[in-house]
């Protein structure tokens, strides 16, 4: 990934204001926290502590805005006598759907290149060929 700060004045152009710089981007990360007793308790982890996602799939920002919206759950705890007790647990168990299919689009692509680490698919060309599908459905 490259970024580069600019500066922007109304009425004028764009300035770059720093030098470029290269980020890498190690890996992508789904961390499962199912286990009871895993984490502290009151502890909501969300976002990037939940999954990070190569960013050159757009899919990071996304998920993590749908984790935080996941109202329903936060206004339904909230009326309990001790909203933080299962909060944690359920609330993970909703990230997990929003996640699943992002982590999908985002992740299985990724098997392309011989040098990523994981588990492969043993359907890899058929999983690749039904998301192209997918996009041009959408597009």
């Amino acid at each position: 990934m490259i970024v580069a700060a600019c500066s922007i004045g109304l009425g004028s152009k764009a300035a770059v204001t720093q030098r470029i710089a290269r980020f890498k981007f190690r890996e992508s990360v789904w961390r499962h926290y199912g286990k009871p007793g895993c984490l502290p308790q009151g502890l909501l982890p969300i976002g990037d502590a939940v999954s990070r996602f190569n960013p050159v799939y757009g899919q990071g920002m996304t998920v993590a805005l749908q984790e935080a919206v996941l109202r329903e759950v936060l206004a339904e705890h909230s009326q309990r006598p001790a909203p933080l007790a299962s909060l944690v647990e359920d609330f993970l168990v909703h990230a997990e759907s929003v996640i699943a299919t992002p982590w999908s689009v985002s992740s299985v692509p990724d098997f392309l290149y011989p040098q990523t680490r994981g588990e492969r698919p043993a359907n890899l060309a058929e999983q690749l060929q039904q998301q192209r599908e997918e996009c041009r459905k959408t597009a």
